[in-house]
């Protein structure tokens, strides 16, 4: 018998994402941003972000 947490795990290949070369990691700010107009990355229109690890379900509970 599976483990109650181990009873709806979904597995998801990991993507390695590269950004733009007009991006640094600013180690102060803790994210990646742009070189051109100190812009951050998840803020940029090109940037697809990773979707949350969490999976919210309508009643607003969280999959965990």
């Amino acid at each position: 018998m599976a483990h109650i947490f181990f009873k709806n795990l979904e597995f998801k290949a990991i993507e390695n994402i590269q950004p733009d070369k007009d991006f640094y990691y600013n180690n102060i700010y803790g994210a990646w941003q742009s070189l051109s107009n100190d812009r951050l990355l998840i803020m940029d229109k090109s940037f697809a972000g990773i979707a949350s690890k969490k999976k919210d379900i309508e009643t607003g509970e969280d999959q965990k």
